[in-house]
């Protein structure tokens, strides 16, 4: 069994460091982390998030225009990126090793010392617009966004991670300073290495590059904003050849000792070609050509999604299939061999990950971004060998309640009512 070890070094500013080696590695790639996402942001500044991560590519002091700061790290055969999520964004470098020095130079710049120029924001949004509106284009995206609004309506994990129109447009350069230095502070960044390096060097280059960034204001941390009741149902009015839906429930938080047992129920009910879902909507009834679940985790809380394109003249045999298979793991405890192999298929998922230095070095730092605490692969590794059929029977009676059902769809022109009537189990 692979032996993956890390060093955790935490600097005078707050800054974590974490170093995972891998000597037969070819490549390091390098993140670095902040602890803000969606969920921070005020509601007229939704989007701001992603829109600072996409600003600070457009020149910093160090490397004035966006071509300087892609061919630093593409000029010496690398990669360049960044993403943001609901709780953290992520800037990566992915370099060969003797290029560890340049991936912390240029990702530290991005963050530090971004321009933000004023007509390159302006610019930028007429990019975002566009990109919401490829969103909007894709229905399989476009119903996903349907539900997450309608999973946490007074939530911000309701509201898209690009944010809206509207509140896009209205972003000022004094805002994006203003979030930048409020949130944008050591003690809530973790600089990540995974792949072919030394720790310590990793650590003095930290200090060399990051050290002098100065640590801010604490700052309260969001709370899950519920609602009792609400709609179970939304219809989106978009023209589309198929029915495309979401359905699911609120689930487990990345914190919650149950969210290993609803993994492994998931990858029976959803994952691959040998999954419930497959087998019996697609293969057995051929109602969908793409039929799947998954499950996704936050601090305080998480979900559980079915996705499925489906025939519009179908679509009532689709929906009481994938409904009756939701009922039959709260009813029968799934078979040895069955889950035996959901459980190899999470396992070996998970190692086949990990071989790559970048999703190695994602691992660890959304871990101690999001949590401020890693759980190590083995430990991992050992916690999803550790689920009973039990624990997945427990978790379906839990889950899968007909009060907790919620389904989005779009491609479909039924009243919502009547559909809210067909969620039963």
């Amino acid at each position: 069994m692979q032996d993956w070890k890390f060093t955790r070094t935490q600097l005078d500013n707050g800054l974590r460091v974490i170093a995972a080696e891998q000597p037969g590695a070819l490549s390091v790639a390098v993140r670095l982390f902040v602890a803000v996402g969606s969920r921070y942001e005020p509601e007229n500044l939704a989007g701001i998030s992603h829109f600072l991560e996409h600003m600070v590519f457009k020149g910093t002091k160090k490397r004035p225009t966006a071509r300087q700061i892609s061919e630093a790290i593409e000029g010496i055969g690398g990669q360049l990126n960044a993403a943001t999520g609901f709780e953290y964004t992520n800037f990566y470098a992915k370099v060969t090793p003797e290029h560890l020095e340049t991936a912390v130079d240029v990702v530290s710049d991005l963050v530090l010392n971004p321009l933000l120029d004023p007509t390159e924001l302006e610019r930028e949004k007429g990019v975002i617009q566009q990109e919401i509106s490829r969103y909007e284009d894709q229905p399989e995206t476009y119903v996903s966004l349907l539900f997450q609004r309608l999973l946490f309506p007074e939530d911000p994990l309701g509201r898209p991670i690009i944010g809206y129109r509207e509140t896009v447009a209205g972003v000022r350069r004094e805002d994006m300073v203003e979030f930048l230095n409020f949130h944008y502070r050591p003690q809530r960044a973790v600089l990540v290495g995974a792949g072919r390096l030394d720790a310590d060097e990793l650590v003095e280059l930290a200090r060399s590059y990051l050290g002098e960034w100065s640590p801010g204001p604490e700052r309260p941390e969001p709370e899950l904003k519920t609602v009792d009741g609400g709609p179970r149902v939304v219809v989106g009015d978009k023209p589309t050849n198929q029915v495309h839906i979401n359905l699911g429930v609120q689930a487990y938080s990345l914190w919650h000792p149950d969210r290993f047992a609803a993994m492994v129920m998931n990858s029976i009910l959803g994952e691959g070609m040998s999954s419930r879902l497959f087998l019996n909507v697609r293969e057995r009834l051929g109602l969908a050509y793409s039929v799947y679940s998954y499950v996704a985790g936050h601090k305080d809380t998480g979900q559980l999604v079915i996705y499925a394109g489906l025939d519009p003249g179908r679509f009532d045999l689709a929906l009481t299939t994938i409904l009756t298979e939701l009922d039959r793991l709260r009813q029968e405890p799934v078979p040895a061999d069955e889950l035996g192999r959901a459980k190899e298929r999470q396992k070996v998922a998970l190692m086949f990950q990990l071989e790559r230095s970048e999703n190695l070095s994602a691992y660890y730092g959304l871990q101690e971004t999001v949590l401020g605490q890693v759980m190590t692969p083995q430990e991992r590794l050992e916690r999803i060998e550790a689920v009973t059929a039990d624990d997945v029977l427990r978790v379906a009676q839990d889950l899968f309640r007909a009060e907790r059902l919620r389904l989005s769809l779009v491609g479909l022109n039924r009243p919502a009512e009547e559909l809210e009537a067909k969620l039963q189990l």
